[in-house]
């Protein structure tokens, strides 16, 4: 794969045809972009350091909205996702399922118990 800086992406990033079909094949899902996560193999110590930044800037700027009345919230930039990161993600999940199952049962015994 090229680099992200390489001329190829540039020209591809700059084609206003491309632009189009891509608008025209993803529909709404344009209007309202997400920010994803960049590959892990492009995190490099000073992106790390640049993304903190960032962060740091954003918080500054969200103290400033709230302590003018506004909402005050922050995004974090994205990070990488990592295997560990997926992992927690699944356990949670996991762990999520689990509790609401257990839930379910309690009200189903608890409403058994009443009738």
């Amino acid at each position: 794969m090229l680099p992200a800086g390489s001329a190829y992406w540039a020209a591809r990033g700059d084609d206003d045809e491309l632009a189009d079909a891509a608008v025209a094949a993803l529909g709404d899902e344009v209007l309202s972009p997400r920010r994803s996560s960049p590959p892990l193999v492009e995190m490099t110590r000073t992106n790390q350091l640049l993304t903190d930044v960032v962060d740091g800037l954003s918080g500054v700027a969200a103290r400033l909205d709230a302590m003018a009345g506004g909402k005050g919230r922050m995004e974090p930039y994205p990070r990488p996702s990592t295997a560990m990161d997926r992992a927690r993600r699944r356990a949670m999940k996991a762990q999520r399922s689990s509790l609401l199952e257990e839930v379910h049962t309690s009200q189903e015994r608890w409403r058994h118990g009443r009738e």
